[in-house]
């Protein structure tokens, strides 16, 4: 505010002084009445200029504030422009170094690693010996895009192998009966984390090898990983995938002798895993191989060792992926040994082992658990009908019924099987009863589906079908038709037709 305006202030200010002093003076000489109306003319007058200034200073006092927040916020944009195109022109016009380490140091020494391996592996494509439908990536970010989708070619020459160390690796687990012998550089074994565009590679390998049926050429493949990458121990389920892979187009062309190599191999890098999974993968061609030479012998030896290998897992880091592989177990007893009962034997074995897992498993384990034991469960009833039990078939199917994984489709599966096994007793009463439940929840199904595979039951009624009559033989198969997983066209039919056989309306 000016001097002006407060010296003017200052005046008006003296001169309402005045006016209350004469009418103090009035006051004493005149009527009070007089005297009072002298007071109110004089306040109502101040109070009314009192009030308009006020008014005038308010809305002054509203439009500098207006006219400063217009301004700061009209400078406060402008700061947030200059800054950005600053950041900007900092971005385009300021030259990126390639060799700028992270800050990971030991992030900074994979990437140009990862570096290193790409030129390796432009050198391999410009050789012939793989091809690729990209250009080289020119940074991180199109690297993985180019690692996957190199691909083999079928061209590739084979170059001479390098010879075996010989010296033998360690691995945690050994079986006695049949000791597989583990070579020191078919186990990985180095440290670090698994690379993704390793496992792409392999990927892009198997589709090759799918593709072409090259065996010899993926051999040669995994030669050059391991010159180029090497094998570290998180990537040993990868090196068992690829080798199992090879071992299997080896057998397509009926060559076990490198078949054996590769799945021995397999069996090496898959056992230093806590994962068992491909090592009983590679022990079931391994006895593949034995069955197919006639060497029995072997062929047990290899379903005991496969037995002890679970029965480590188990006793050392029990696990849902474990018990996975009791079904394969299962199914080297029931094709190799011939052996029912023990294929049945392993089966029990691993859900009892299922149900002592179920109190301590994860959350995210449990739906895994029950889909396992719904297959056990199921396997199972086809084991008990094979071998004529009618009782454990029965209490069996109790129990998969409070399974919450068992859906519409497998369950009348299951209800399929207490049928045949009421046509082998031959009793009509429970077949019909059975039926009569099966036909209303089929024909109301939109959709039929199950896990179940009707392949080890088309082998053992085919294998056993002397010992039924022929009618019976026929109303089986009608049955398994039926609940096949295509729902063939006229599956009601045959359901019916099975209904009145047993005396069914």
């Amino acid at each position: 505010m000016s001097k002006r305006t407060t010296r003017s202030a200052a005046g008006r200010l003296q001169q309402i002084r005045e006016r209350f002093f004469h009418a103090d003076e009035e006051t004493a000489t005149k009527p009070i009445a007089t005297g009072h109306n002298a007071y109110r003319e004089i306040t109502e007058e101040t109070r009314d200029r009192s009030l308009q200034r006020h008014e005038r200073k308010i809305a002054v006092i509203g439009d500098l504030q207006d006219a400063i927040r217009l301004k700061l916020i009209r400078r406060v944009t402008v700061c947030a422009g200059l800054l950005l195109l600053a950041a900007f022109a900092y971005k385009n016009f300021t030259p990126s170094s390639d060799q700028q380490a992270p800050q990971s140091l030991a992030t900074w020494i994979e990437q140009q690693k990862m570096l290193r391996q790409v030129s390796q592996i432009q050198q391999w494509i410009n050789n012939g010996e793989a091809q690729s439908d990209l250009p080289p990536p020119q940074n991180l970010e199109e690297l993985q895009a180019w690692l996957d989708q190199i691909k083999l070619s079928p061209d590739l020459q084979n170059p001479e192998e390098e010879e075996s160390s010989g010296e033998p690796g360690f691995v945690p687990f050994q079986c006695a009966a049949a000791p597989i012998p583990c070579l020191a550089e078919d186990i990985p074994g180095a440290a670090g984390d698994g690379r993704i565009e390793l496992s792409h590679l392999v990927r892009n390998a198997n589709s090759m090898l799918v593709e072409n049926g090259n065996c010899e050429a993926t051999v040669n493949l995994i030669g050059e990983y391991d010159s180029m990458f090497g094998w570290r121990e998180t990537e040993a389920i990868t090196k068992s995938l690829l080798e199992i892979s090879v071992a299997k187009c080896f057998m397509e062309d009926e060559d076990t002798n490198n078949a054996q190599l590769h799945y021995t191999r397999a069996y090496c890098a898959s056992v230093s895993n806590p994962d068992p999974h491909e090592a009983m993968n590679s022990m079931y061609g391994l006895a593949k191989i034995a069955f197919l030479v006639q060497d029995m012998q072997q062929v047990n030896n290899y379903t005991q060792c496969s037995e002890d290998l679970l029965d480590y897992h188990l006793q050392t880091e029990p696990d849902v992926n474990t018990l996975n592989n009791y079904i394969t177990l299962a199914l080297m007893h029931y094709e190799l040994t011939g052996d029912t009962r023990e294929s049945i034997r392993v089966e029990e074995k691993g859900l009892a082992a299922a149900r002592d897992l179920a109190p301590t498993a994860e959350e995210y384990q449990i739906e895994d658990l029950l889909e396992v034991m719904l297959i056990l469960q199921m396997n199972l009833m086809e084991g008990y009908l094979t071998l004529g039990e009618s009782e454990p078939l029965y209490e069996l199917f109790e129990d998969l019924k409070s399974n919450p994984m068992l859906e519409d489709g497998d369950r009348l599966v299951a209800q399929g099987l207490l049928v045949m096994q009421d046509l082998v007793d031959n009793k009509k009463e429970s077949a019909r009863n059975h039926l009569n439940r099966i036909i209303p929840r089929y024909q109301a199904l939109t959709e039929f589906t199950t896990v179940w595979s009707w392949d080890a039951f088309d082998r053992w009624q085919e294998k056993t079908k002397s010992s039924r009559s022929a009618a019976v033989d026929e109303l089986i198969k009608e049955l398994r038709i039926a609940l096949a997983s295509d729902r063939p066209p006229d599956s009601l039919q045959r359901l019916t037709k099975v209904l009145s056989a047993v005396g069914g309306n």
